[in-house]
């Protein structure tokens, strides 16, 4: 219990901390098992199920489901995420989203990885009808110990949307091409009962940093068994220059189960 305490106490100290940075990217992708260190299985995933609160631009609840699974190896991580969102309010539909990501990892050495990675979504509800990419960057690992491990990416990638259009003579029904930088920081700790992890993303636009991106996720996951987590996830998600009638920051909590295999 005492540990238990401790472990709470500091995911509280993250959030309060982390969440004082409104420049958040959009798909969510926990990247805290992407790691070389204490890697036994050549196999492992897990399947998640919540609920989620949410203000900003839409204000509902919802059922959120994702999988995640990764293939290991000594000097290299492969991984696919699929995630889907749907949810009604009132009797209408107020949330609709998914998207698939995958990434290879590669270790160069001790203290210096690669990654390469793609991303395919779509949000009804920010106007997105579709966003992919494709990208690259070097991930340096500078903290590592038993109970704690810290990474920062640096890389970019190229990304291609279309949003919805609203009518009205706008170009949002086009197709748009840009190039954004990709910067993140992830810190992760795992006890013996509880893992929390604090990730935080800025895709600024290459050429053009007042069009940027973030994102910040936050994870508390509480063993209720061998393979079985209760988990508590914040969100915030920002984009400093969003489609017509769609608001900057969106907000999530959500609380569910996590089935580790």
């Amino acid at each position: 219990m005492h540990k238990i305490t401790n472990a709470l106490r500091r995911y509280l100290f993250f959030i309060l901390v982390y969440s004082s940075f409104a420049n958040m990217a959009q798909a969510i992708v926990n990247m805290d098992d992407l790691h070389f260190k204490g890697k036994k299985e050549p196999f492992s995933g897990s399947v998640s199920l919540a609920a989620s609160s949410v203000s900003g631009n839409t204000d509902q609840s919802s059922v959120n489901l994702s999988t995640q699974v990764q293939w290991n190896r000594e000097e290299y991580i492969n991984l696919i995420v699929l995630g889907y969102a749907y949810g009604k309010s009132n009797g209408e539909r107020n949330v609709k989203n998914s998207f698939i990501h995958t990434r290879h990892v590669h270790q160069l050495s001790e203290s210096l990885d690669y990654e390469l990675y793609a991303q395919l979504e779509e949000n009804e509800f920010t106007r997105l009808n579709y966003r992919g990419l494709y990208g690259a960057g070097l991930r340096i690992p500078f903290w590592g110990s038993k109970s704690h491990i810290a990474f920062l990416g640096l890389g970019g990638f190229h990304e291609v949307e279309k949003i919805s259009d609203s009518g009205g003579g706008s170009s949002d029904g086009e197709i748009h091409q840009t190039e954004r930088w990709n910067f993140y920081l992830m810190s992760r700790y795992k006890g013996d009962t509880v893992k929390f992890s604090n990730t935080l993303y800025w895709q600024p636009r290459m050429g053009d940093f007042p069009d940027r991106r973030g994102l910040f996720v936050s994870l508390l996951k509480v063993k209720a068994n061998k393979d079985l987590y209760m988990t508590l996830k914040f969100e915030v998600a920002h984009d400093s220059l969003p489609p017509a009638g769609v608001e900057e920051t969106d907000k999530r909590v959500k609380t569910g189960f996590e089935y580790e295999f």
